[in-house]
């Protein structure tokens, strides 16, 4: 999604299915994305959706960075066992494959959970990112490439690398 440094990785968890005794037991990935150097947002990546649009999970307003505080970390959860291709300290960027996506911990099927937080403490409220995908629409930048276009990905949907796919 970004370029940044990996925080943690945790491959060891195999199981899988939706049963109680595997909540919490995922693999995962967090990554601390970099910043501009004027610290700034993140100049490669998820931008923060508008104060007007991001909320924490009890509904309230996060503010901006500044009311916020910390970089932004981000996680990825339910890795696929065995496909996690880097290492805490690493860094990776944008486009770079770091895993495979899978079904291990509460999960019916593989899929992937991506969360971003302003924290890496535990229980960081999450905060809501604006992703980048290609015009679907077929407009174009005057050279041939699909424009790019910012979105928010809402819960049960599904997306590519051009945004929201219909199932």
């Amino acid at each position: 999604v970004c370029d940044g440094t990996v925080v943690e990785c945790q491959d060891g968890n195999t199981l899988t299915g939706v049963a109680v005794s595997n909540l919490f037991k995922w693999n995962s990935i967090s990554i601390r994305a970099d910043e501009n150097d004027d610290g700034g947002e993140v100049n490669t990546g998820p931008q923060e959706a508008s104060s007007d649009h991001a909320t924490t999970n009890d509904g309230t307003n996060p503010g901006t960075r500044g009311e916020q505080g910390g970089p932004l970390y981000l996680e990825y959860v339910h890795i696929e066992t065995g496909s996690i291709c880097v290492k805490p300290g690493d860094r990776v960027k944008k486009g770079q494959m770091i895993c495979r996506s899978g079904g291990v911990g509460f999960s019916p099927e593989p899929h992937l959970h991506f969360s971003a937080f302003r924290s890496d403490h535990p229980t960081a409220p999450t905060v809501r990112v604006l992703f980048e995908g290609r015009s679907s629409d077929g407009g174009c930048d005057g050279v041939g490439e699909k424009k790019p276009s910012l979105f928010i990905p809402q819960a049960g949907s599904l997306y590519n690398n051009n945004g929201a796919v219909s199932r």
